[in-house]
């Protein structure tokens, strides 16, 4: 090998090794979670980029075979290293997609029919939709949605269709997740658990009969929260029992320490055994989102007061315009919360 391909790979492999040490800065500042970062990856982290520093002082080895190895070993280290942390970075991105629906927002401000809430969280101003349909006396179904989905897309759609809803004869709140809507902050696993408590406590203000709904993402929370307060009802539309199990549908690898590349996991089936409340689950063995093994795992955490239900064949997208789901949850609240 020529001096000059000899300096080139010198020069590639000193950059690679910047790479990586920016990744870790990234890693830290970017997410803005240093203390939540697993202290067993960060230290893995920390352990192989000193190794690259100590192989690049070595490299030049006049052993062809022994300069071979080092050379194979320092580009996995920096492959490993940099999968490890944008895995991390970009995890809960899957997941969490922030957005603003301007239309359905301009839309509930012309109708003004439903009451926008704004009140301040730990991470700052949260916003959201009150729709008092039903009188003060009524139970409010309280919405923690999917990813893709606003308070105000949300309480657009269902006050087009309130009549024939499910909910009829209760009023519906959904506040914008931390990021999402006009709400402030950053969103991420412990974000929207907190949320879920700032959510229950503000609209507690307004009426003392409360009842969970979550759905996909929102399910998580949902549960968190009847965990932790007393509630007329929880409902779940495809649940999780493990935040994993969503990384795991897309591809089947993090299981054991690789748990750890994921930034965002809420296992509901560690708060489902607090739940005291009426319970109802629907899931359905077609949903190509969440699996329904999942969800019927997280039913089996429940005691004696859930009810798991599953669906026809329907897709993850389907659920909210589900006549079957519709009719199941109508009744589930006629025959445990208004009676």
């Amino acid at each position: 090998m020529s001096e000059k391909k000899k300096t080139d790979i010198l020069r590639l492999l000193i950059f690679s090794s910047l790479a990586s040490a920016a990744v870790i800065l990234v890693w830290i500042s970017e997410n803005k979670r240093f203390s939540h970062i697993p202290s067993g990856l960060l230290i893995a982290a920390g352990i192989a980029f000193f190794a690259e520093i100590a192989i690049l002082l070595t490299i030049r080895s006049k052993n062809a075979v022994l300069r071979g190895v080092k050379i194979i070993l320092l580009f996995v280290l920096n492959f490993s290293l940099f999968s490890a942390a944008v895995v991390y970075c970009f995890s809960s991105a899957i997941i969490l997609q922030p957005h603003f629906d301007e239309k359905a927002d301009a839309e509930l401000r012309n109708e003004n029919i439903a009451e926008e809430i704004f009140f301040e969280g730990e991470n700052g101003i949260i916003s959201g939709w009150f729709y008092n349909a039903a009188g003060k006396s009524a139970p409010t179904v309280l919405y923690f949605y999917g990813n893709y989905e606003t308070a105000a897309t949300r309480m657009n759609a269902l006050i087009k269709n309130y009549k024939n809803s499910a909910f009829s004869g209760c009023n519906f709140a959904v506040f914008d997740y931390p990021a999402y809507g006009k709400s402030e902050g950053n969103c991420s696993d412990e974000a929207l658990l907190r949320f879920s408590l700032e959510a229950f406590d503000e609209l507690q203000k307004r009426t003392d009969r409360i009842i969970a709904l979550g759905y996909s993402v929102g399910t998580g929370p949902a549960v968190y929260l009847a965990s932790q307060r007393d509630l007329d009802a929880l409902i779940l539309y495809a649940p999780y029992s493990d935040g994993n199990d969503l990384y795991n549908n897309i591809i089947d690898i993090f299981h054991g320490p690789l748990e750890r590349l994921i930034s965002f996991n809420i296992k509901s089936k560690e708060y489902a055994s607090s739940v005291k409340e009426d319970t109802l689950i629907l899931a359905s063995e077609k949903d190509e989102l969440i699996p329904y093994l999942s969800s019927s795992e997280l039913a089996d955490k429940f005691g004696d007061n859930c009810t798991f239900i599953k669906t026809p064949e329907i897709g993850h997208n389907d659920f909210l315009g589900s006549v079957f789901v519709k009719e199941k949850t109508a009744r589930f609240i006629k025959e445990r919360v208004m009676q």
